[in-house]
């Protein structure tokens, strides 16, 4: 079986399914049906479903990207740009959380969401890893106040270091700012573009995450905890072969945003 054939009785030879094709791999001639390159598409096709999508008739049927499991764009959830400028330039990293557990099945929601996020040539290498359970996140916390002490003892943070101690002594968690869940992106060590396709997918996760009354905030030093320090490291768990390329804080915001700051403006360069 090919893998994509055309409903010939409502094609209606547009071309659309070749133009959007970003590996130009639908062969296709005016006032003729959109057809295979021979032993090319089937090897070449990243099975994005553009050439699915795109088609205003529903003629274009994909041997591994079956129609029925396409939903409809539903015209009327669209938002305008007001709206969606408004959600971006809202949103906070957010370091103050409520001691409020936050269901899985919210989670998953975003994840559902988030790996629609864009990934290069398709390959959908991001893998996710939650944590969520107290014991788990307890032990990140305690291995954590080490991480820290050591972070704040190099010579880069010694303007810091005073606060930090303080802050540590106070039991204030620098780590993970007290989130009850870490969502963390990783992938196999030489699974290639893994690292900006892991940052596309949280970034989607961040703004999505938001609106469902919940806030994030980026774990750097969680990170590199979770792939140098052997005491975090080894509760991750991950294999030797495999990274973490970023991860959030996720939880519900303690305190209300109440406005938008400032922000440099744009350096845009018109050529």
């Amino acid at each position: 079986m090919d893998i994509f054939t055309i409903n010939q009785d409502t094609c209606t030879q547009c071309g659309i399914c070749a133009d959007v094709c970003h590996l130009g791999i639908i062969d296709f001639q005016e006032n003729n049906y959109p057809r295979p390159f021979p032993e090319v598409t089937e090897k070449m096709c990243s099975k994005c479903g553009a050439c699915l999508v795109f088609c205003p008739t529903d003629s274009f049927m994909h041997r591994d990207i079956p129609l029925e499991q396409c939903p409809q764009i539903d015209d009327s959830l669209l938002i305008n740009y007001n709206q969606s400028a408004q959600l971006i330039k809202a949103r906070r990293s957010i370091r103050d959380f409520k001691d409020k557990p936050v269901p899985r099945k919210d989670i998953e929601q975003i994840i559902d969401a988030a790996r629609y996020a864009p990934t290069g040539a398709n390959l959908q290498n991001v893998q996710w890893l939650v944590f969520d359970d107290g014991e788990v996140v307890e032990q990140f916390r305690t291995a954590g106040t080490e991480f820290i002490r050591r972070i704040a003892a190099s010579p880069g943070a010694a303007p810091l270091k005073d606060i930090w101690d303080k802050r540590r002594e106070l039991g204030i968690d620098d780590l993970m700012h007290g989130a009850p869940v870490i969502v963390a992106a990783y992938s196999h060590k030489d699974t290639m573009a893994a690292e900006v396709n892991a940052l596309i997918a949280l970034a989607y996760f961040d703004v999505v995450a938001t609106t469902m009354g919940l806030g994030c905030c980026w774990l750097g030093f969680f990170t590199a905890a979770a792939n140098n320090f052997p005491p975090i490291k080894k509760v991750v768990g991950l294999p030797e072969d495999h990274i973490i390329h970023e991860a959030l804080a996720v939880g519900y915001p303690k305190y209300k945003r109440y406005r938008i700051p400032q922000r440099n403006p744009a350096q845009i360069t018109w050529k």
